[in-house]
């Protein structure tokens, strides 16, 4: 098939990792035996298949029409064979001489009578050599050579070798000469007798012997499982599993990437785009959709509700518990329903429990149409008892390790199994939505009404989830070692507004210096301030801030100001505008107390090619505030430079795991204290809705039961 000239002597031999060498002995090719020699195991390295060594696969295909197009025979190897062979001249020779030995075998025995003498010519044209073109061109590898291994497919290089050079790939049109013959030859073959993998196939089967109890033990019984495993673990999948190294994890990939076709799914861009490095990346960019879902176009499957194409079979309208009177939301199937309530939400909820809910409904939603085929208005109690254990444990199908943006076709419904408290919001949605169907007119039964998921005691808060007097001081000297900057000043605000103040992170986002006013004490305006404001639940909220928080939030509020007028020249001497320029018109009583120190996302930007968060379109920032994802990345990181203190002192908090939420738990503590237990005023303070919620700070403090044991005289 190919060009290639064996040689004798010693061949190197390529261990699993590359890492290993032994040498074996190649015989020459004049005295390479007229049948395929007997071999003693698997070649060192394989990813192959281990039930039958003279079955012809789709790889072993590839690899012959890589090496009739012109391919080195050892990247081809490489690339579709995926260490397979011994990668050297003379192992690649010979294992092409082993595949048309197999192959004549093959006809021999799979075609019947009618097929065999088409099969056979076939044959013949594979082997007949290539008709040299009188005035060839430089080799199609060559003519690759001068652009980068990503920028064309094998397909396009084609084209592009033509346009330059004539049809000069394909001289000589006679049957036995012509390299389109040898190619359609090969595909007629390929898709009769080749080997192919079913989703349901048994890994080992297709996977070395060596990596299947492994692989079994994280639960991947089939070559379907094997797929969506990958996809679930991610990029570095490979480090789920001891002996699978990167290098074999990359030809694992690639096999997945070749038979995908087959195995009905698809490997995650991620994983695709890591596998087709350079060494390897033979025809792989050619497949890759990288096109963003188009949100306009409906599909049935599991996708985001925004482009779910819902059947209108499974949309209610002879719903089991459909009411068939009026009801006040005046729709008429269960889509339209989830609509009306989800226009509902805007005037009575939070944004982030906007988003809660409709995270919620949506697994709902995915899970009785796509899972279950069942309308949602027809759900009985069972069902939704089933699906509180299919949130326990989701097929992997169903989840993805990292997060993505809606349009990418990555995305899946949910990161793994969720926890019971995670569980318990998800039905809390569910529940508010089936009540309000239900009590609307829409449903004439409630059947999620009595469905419990867990225990009050495990959604209890963690309060001591929190920072000592001692973890404070190291907070505090950490901070006084920073460079001095808006930077350090900014974060001095926040830590003191979330620490003094009780804030959840949200409300300490949303409130504007417009929210602050002097208290007024005999009708004289004194020198302490509260944060007037709405918080969760629509509870207006009156909060006292310290002196010294105030004053951090304006040496933070002066430092903005500066740099929305200040500009600076650049190395060119050209004059750089100040960085918060944009936000120069925006009033004082508008301006969030946690901003921005610079204006990247000020105009806003549209999504850019890519699936994670970070490519997804960013609305614009009008007043300059700092993002809830921002807040928690910059405490997250000063918390890291907490742990890393050489003074922390025994028992210390795990600064590692510590979050904006620490703060507001030291300051209920330091509150209980400071208040000698006045509960009430604590509960207004941190807008808790129960007072027994406050009381959860009264009951983690030990401080009396130690007193009462002290107490207590010992007996000897």
């Amino acid at each position: 098939m190919g060009n290639l000239t064996p040689s004798s002597g010693r061949t190197w031999v390529v261990d699993e990792e590359d890492e290993d060498v032994d040498v074996i002995d190649v015989p020459s090719a004049n005295s390479l035996p007229a049948t395929e020699p007997k071999k003693s195991g698997r070649p060192r390295g394989s990813l192959g298949r281990v039930n039958d060594e003279h079955d012809l696969t789709l790889s072993d295909f590839s690899f012959m029409r890589a090496v009739v197009q012109g391919i080195d025979p050892k990247k081809a190897a490489l690339r579709y064979l995926h260490g397979k062979v011994y990668l050297s001249d003379a192992a690649c020779a010979e294992h092409e001489r082993r595949l048309r030995v197999l192959l004549q075998r093959t006809i021999k025995v799979f075609f019947d009578e009618s097929q065999k003498s088409q099969a056979l010519r076939h044959y013949d044209a594979l082997m007949a050599p290539v008709v040299q073109a009188v005035a060839m061109g430089p080799s199609l590898e060559d003519f690759a050579q001068r652009f980068d291994s990503d920028m064309y497919s094998e397909r396009e290089l084609q084209e592009l070798y033509a346009e330059e050079y004539g049809d000069t790939l394909d001289q000589g049109q006679d049957a036995g000469g012509s390299i389109k013959s040898k190619l359609a030859a090969l595909n007629w073959l390929a898709e009769r007798v080749a080997l192919k993998p079913d989703p349901l196939d048994p890994i080992e089967r297709w996977i070395e012997l060596s990596l299947v109890s492994k692989l079994r033990a994280q639960g991947v019984i089939s070559i379907g499982n094997l797929m969506d495993w990958v996809n679930l673990q991610g990029r570095s999948f490979y480090l789920r599993v001891k002996g699978l190294g990167v290098t074999r994890a990359r030809r694992l990939a690639l096999w997945l990437m070749d038979n995908e076709d087959y195995i009905g799914n698809r490997l995650n861009r991620r994983i695709r785009f890591q596998a087709a490095s350079e060494e390897t990346a033979l025809a792989v960019l050619d497949v890759v959709d990288v096109r963003p879902r188009d949100l306009s176009v409906q599909v049935m499957g599991i996708v985001p509700l925004e482009v779910f194409a819902w059947p209108v079979s499974l949309m209610g309208l002879d719903g089991v518990f459909r009411s068939q009177g009026p009801n006040t939301l005046g729709v008429s199937n269960d889509k339209e329903a989830i609509e009306a309530w989800f226009a509902t939400l805007a005037n009575t909820a939070s944004i982030d429990t906007q988003v809660s809910y409709q995270r919620a409904i949506e697994r709902l939603v995915l899970w009785a149409i796509v899972e279950r085929r069942t309308p949602l208005s027809s759900l009985f109690t069972a069902h939704f008892l089933e699906f509180r254990e299919f949130l326990r444990s989701p097929p992997l199908h169903w989840c993805t390790r990292f997060p993505t943006v809606k349009t990418s076709p990555d995305w899946r419904p949910l990161r793994g199994s969720m926890k019971e408290a995670s569980i318990q919001q998800t039905f809390s949605a569910i529940s508010s939505l089936f009540a309000a169907l239900n009590a609307c007119g829409y449903l004439t039964a409630n059947a999620v009404s009595s469905v419990r998921t867990s225990t009050k005691r495990d959604l209890r808060m963690d309060v001591m989830r929190s920072f000592s007097e001692e973890d404070l001081l190291s907070i505090g000297a950490t901070l006084r070692e920073m460079p001095d900057g808006p930077h350090k000043r900014r974060l001095r605000a926040i830590i003191l507004l979330l620490q003094t103040g009780g804030f959840r992170r949200q409300e300490a986002i949303s409130l504007r210096y417009g929210d602050l006013s002097p208290v007024r004490s005999d009708n004289r305006l004194t020198n302490i301030w509260v944060a007037k404001f709405v918080g969760k639940g629509g509870v207006e909220r009156q909060v006292p801030i310290q002196a010294e928080t105030y004053e951090a939030l304006q040496d933070h509020y002066r430092d903005r100001q500066a740099l929305m007028t200040h500009s600076a020249p650049t190395r060119t001497g050209a004059v750089k505008p100040a960085p918060l320029a944009a936000y120069a018109d925006v009033p004082y009583a508008e301006t969030p107390l946690i901003g921005v120190l610079d204006d990247r996302f000020s105009s806003g930007r549209a999504a850019s090619e890519g699936d994670t968060p970070g490519h997804a379109r960013v609305k614009a920032n009008l007043e300059g505030g700092l993002s809830y994802g921002r807040v928690h990345s910059i405490l997250k990181a000063f918390f890291v430079k907490v742990s890393e203190r050489n003074d922390l002192p025994e028992g210390h908090a795990d600064f590692l795991k510590a979050s904006a939420h620490w703060m507001r738990h030291t300051f209920g503590h330091q509150a209980m204290i400071a208040s000698k237990g006045d509960l009430a005023a604590i509960q207004q303070i941190l807008g808790h809705a129960d007072i027994s919620t406050t009381g959860i700070y009264l009951k983690a403090d030990l401080a009396s039961r130690v007193a009462v044991v002290q107490g207590i005289k010992g007996a000897v």
